[in-house]
């Protein structure tokens, strides 16, 4: 028979057969449809396979289709049966999995669509990635609450997966955007140049390593609690972890960022260390309550004028460099005991004062009127004055001085430098060691 209008034709030639065979594509099929064709003659030196396809554009050239999960039982992404039509997604659909019904959507092998539609009108929905490779290159969205579970395999492409509902990250790897509404994580999982984005009340237990390109974000109505024993892991390369919303770090122990972490929301410390190390830019709060200490371990950090450290907490830098142009008011203990920590902002301190090594540079406002100041190396500079309120308070024992120390009473040891500063004591203070005078 003559092939249909606006098809496309192959023709194979086969020597051994005496024959013609032609087999039809048609616009709604996935498959080939052989059937033998009664020919009047046979006698043709080599005859033909006639491969004819309903298609407008180019051979074997499949057009993007919306398919429609249906099986409200639940069931395995890689099962035709489970889609309207009875076909799996390919990388060129739209999978929508919005019909309503409380069931859930398994991925075990390697799949791959365009676009990604979640959310039934009513009902549970969880998509659940267990295992091989689930990518998604085009736009995601989600109307409902639809639970997003990762516990093996790689989520990856160029697009989106967005879950109205939590996130449950126990394992796997992810490499493209997620967003999601609160969840928990747990043990240590790899973000290779994700994006994860929180919107919701977020349980962080274990470790995520950020490779190149990575970063995640707080929204402003994300709450995330970073549990003692978490720890946000830079493995190189540009990444970055950003709050806007409540970022509540709890003890006991130490919690460590060596990722940059820029803060524009409001974090909370409590009962426990948190040791950043990658640097950041900070324009928010952070609030060190009664147990805990915001320790800056390492990078370059920029307090801007409208940052605040607050609290009955205490407050460390102990490597890097940290410019302190906000508010600084704790009520424990401030301790430089290492890298440079440069006070260009209202700056109050009431407690200790300690000075282990590193520099502290005060030039800001407010006061420093500790009840005792240690100092046993490293360098006090700046034009503002110490002022220690403590009898006794003042011990020497290290260290250069370069600023003005006025203190009643204390003890000297070893052999120190006044750089230029200027010491004045109203009290009983015990000179044991060496103090050498510099120019000034």
């Amino acid at each position: 028979p003559k092939p249909p209008q606006n098809t496309h034709s192959l023709v194979i030639d086969i020597p051994p057969a005496r024959c013609q065979y032609r087999a039809m594509l048609g616009e709604t099929q996935n498959q080939f449809s052989l059937t033998r064709a009664a020919l009047s003659t046979c006698g043709r030196a080599k005859n033909q396979i006639l491969i004819s396809f309903f298609a407008m554009a180019a051979p074997l050239l499949a057009n993007a289709a919306n398919i429609t999960w249906t099986n409200t039982a639940g069931g395995n992404w890689n099962v035709p049966a489970n889609w309207k039509p009875n076909q799996v997604p390919g990388a060129a659909d739209t999978a929508l999995i919005t019909t309503a019904g409380s069931y859930g959507v398994s991925v075990t092998d390697s799949e791959s669509v365009s676009n990604l539609v979640l959310g039934a009108s009513s009902g549970t929905l969880t998509l659940s990635i267990l295992g091989g490779s689930f990518t998604v290159n085009g736009t995601g969205s989600d109307s409902a609450q639809t639970a997003l579970a990762i516990s093996g395999g790689a989520v990856n492409g160029t697009g989106s997966i967005v879950a109205g509902g939590p996130l449950t990250w126990s394992g796997g790897s992810i490499y493209n955007t997620v967003q999601f509404n609160g969840g928990t994580q747990s043990g240590g999982l790899n973000l290779y140049g994700g994006n994860l984005v929180n919107s919701g009340a977020f349980a962080w237990n274990g470790q995520i390593f950020f490779y190149p390109g990575s970063q995640l974000s707080n929204l402003v109505s994300g709450i995330i609690t970073f549990a003692s024993g978490a720890q946000a892991n830079s493995e190189g390369g540009i990444n970055n972890l950003d709050n806007e919303g409540q970022f509540n770090v709890v003890g006991p122990g130490t919690d460590y960022v060596t990722t940059p972490f820029n803060n524009n929301g409001a974090v909370t410390v409590s009962n426990v260390t948190l040791q950043l190390s990658g640097g950041g830019t900070e324009t928010g709060m952070f609030t060190n309550a009664v147990g805990g200490t915001l320790n800056l371990g390492g990078g370059t950090y920029t307090f801007t004028a409208n940052s605040s450290v607050v609290g009955a907490g205490s407050f460390t830098v102990s490597s890097g460099t940290a410019n302190l142009g906000g508010s600084m008011n704790v009520a424990g203990t401030y301790t430089v005991s290492g890298g440079t920590a440069n006070v260009t902002g209202a700056c109050t301190i009431t407690n200790t004062l300690f000075i282990s090594n590193g520099a502290l540079y005060l030039n800001g406002t407010g006061t420093i009127t500790p009840v005792s100041f240690t100092m046993n190396a490293g360098a006090e500079v700046g034009s503002q004055t110490v002022q220690v309120l403590g009898s006794g308070g003042f011990n020497w024992n290290g260290g250069d001085i370069y600023g003005t120390v006025q203190f009643n009473g204390g003890a000297q040891n070893n052999g120190n430098n006044l750089r230029g500063g200027t010491l004045v004591n109203s009290g009983a203070f015990a000179w044991n060691g060496q103090i050498f005078f510099y120019p000034g």
